[in-house]
């Protein structure tokens, strides 16, 4: 395999055997696989990268990176009946929720559109569409943004909205590799308990993976931020 370097850098974030960012160059990641997962012996080889580090995924394009990490964040929809995975425009960003958002008051779409900002989003309503879309646009900063607890604002936020029947399946459980997150957002799970089982469980990955890192140490499990958004079912 000839090594290439992970767009996401050295953050591991999520839950389950294989973190959905797992800090890993694909190289590193055939190792840890190849010894973990795989039963019968595989002849691996792995040529790796002169001269690289893990700090020099801050040199990748930004839009790039916006672009896949706003992906990543929005995937797990198509675990949220009844939204849809997000697509792409011509427009430079990717519309959200298209089918739904004429479902939701103003002040309703103005708390999403300030939710969006707060967790590091640029965004803009496109209103001479029917209905009206919500544009994700960018990221203000790429290095800090953490992918699971947006997601759990935006499903949070839904769940509470009276006008959407918000539910959750299986496939959820398939995309988080876990089902604390479902638990969760179904209210379940408290946050206290949902922090301990996702920073557990990215901290034994961490652990297991080193004996096949190939650069450096330093990949880091992030802290799952707390969730605040507005309860109240409107």
């Amino acid at each position: 395999i000839l090594d290439r370097p992970n767009i996401f850098g050295g953050d591991v974030e999520g839950p389950g055997a294989l973190p959905f960012r797992f800090g890993l160059t694909f190289g590193e990641l055939a190792r840890y696989v190849a010894s973990s997962n795989i039963k019968a012996p595989l002849r691996l080889s792995v040529v790796p990268m002169k001269g690289w580090v893990r700090s020099l995924t801050s040199l990748f394009n930004s839009a790039d990176q916006s672009h896949l990490r706003l992906s990543s964040v929005l995937e797990p929809l198509s675990g949220v009946r009844p939204f849809k995975i997000p697509e792409y425009t011509q427009q430079g960003g990717i519309a959200f929720f298209a089918e739904q958002t004429h479902h939701l008051s103003q002040w309703e779409l103005d708390y999403l559109k300030m939710l969006s900002i707060r967790s590091g989003i640029v965004v803009s309503f496109d209103s001479t569409l029917f209905p009206q879309h919500l544009m994700l646009r960018d990221i203000y900063d790429v290095e800090s943004f953490a992918v699971l607890p947006t997601f759990l604002k935006f499903a949070r936020f839904f769940g509470n909205r009276k006008s959407l029947n918000v539910s959750y399946s299986d496939n959820l459980d398939e995309i988080m590799g876990a089902s604390c997150v479902r638990k969760f957002c179904n209210g379940k799970l408290d946050f206290v308990t949902l922090k301990k089982e996702v920073e557990s469980s990215q901290e034994k990955f961490v652990q297991d993976v080193r004996p096949f890192l190939i650069y450096d140490s330093s990949i880091r499990s992030l802290e799952l931020q707390e969730i605040l958004v507005a309860d109240v079912r409107a």
